[in-house]
């Protein structure tokens, strides 16, 4: 009864389709040892705020600052270090939220440009190009994640965008991750497409709302070119 009662619960939090796709890539990637994935992307476009989230000023002990890559506290991020080498590469800039000045607890990411994902091959490209950027990998170390890591990262972010006029930020957000589909749609972000990539070693088909609409590759990398929303 509590194993049915989870399966009812995974399928009202992610939808009946996305969960099958979910249970499926659980399968095939334990039957292949990892050779075989099934990745679903949406895309959210969501509006820089002028005001800030938080609007009170008092002494903290966190602070945020963009890093850069011979920064110490890089040596302390959550990912491995080839891949924050290459998010250096493309002129990834970096805003990290750091505790009592030398403890990482979070960060964001921002492509002003295209983003080359490292998830799946595919250039994500925000548009248009003067009014949007890229933001990915937002993370919170898990003990933090009650803490003002949150609004202040995107406090600091939103306060540099609006500097540069940017209005949107767009992302890709998995649709098995029902916790960051939330986040996202209660800070005001909108649904503009999504994407469905399966992996079968190097041979990729990507199904998408967004052209090129269908693709398969051994090796070149498609381009999708994201649009913030339409004017209601």
């Amino acid at each position: 009864m509590k194993f049915i009662n989870s399966i009812k619960q995974s399928i009202k939090s992610l939808g009946l389709i996305n969960y099958v796709l979910y249970v499926f890539n659980r399968i095939l990637n334990k039957l292949s040892f990892n050779k075989i994935r099934i990745i679903k992307y949406y895309f959210f476009a969501q509006p820089v705020p002028i005001d800030p989230i938080i609007k009170t000023i008092k002494k903290r002990n966190i602070k945020v600052h963009e890093i850069l890559r011979d920064d110490f506290i890089v040596r302390q991020f959550p990912r491995p270090a080839k891949v924050i080498e290459e998010r250096f590469n493309q002129q990834a800039r970096c805003f990290t939220a750091i505790k009592n000045d030398n403890e990482f607890i979070g960060y964001i990411w921002i492509c002003e440009n295209e983003y080359l994902e490292d998830e799946v091959r595919c250039n994500f490209i925000p548009y248009p190009e003067k009014d949007a950027v890229w933001d990915f990998d937002v993370y919170i170390t898990p003990e933090n994640r009650l803490s003002l890591a949150f609004p202040l990262l995107w406090d600091y972010t939103n306060k540099v965008l609006n500097n540069k006029q940017y209005s949107w930020t767009i992302s890709r957000i998995s649709a098995f991750n029902p916790v960051s589909l939330s986040v996202h749609k209660k800070m005001g972000a909108r649904i503009v497409g999504s994407a469905i990539f399966f992996c079968f070693g190097n041979v990729q088909l990507l199904i998408s709302s967004i052209r090129p609409f269908i693709s398969i590759s051994l090796i070149a990398i498609p381009q999708l070119k994201v649009n913030i929303p339409e004017e209601d």
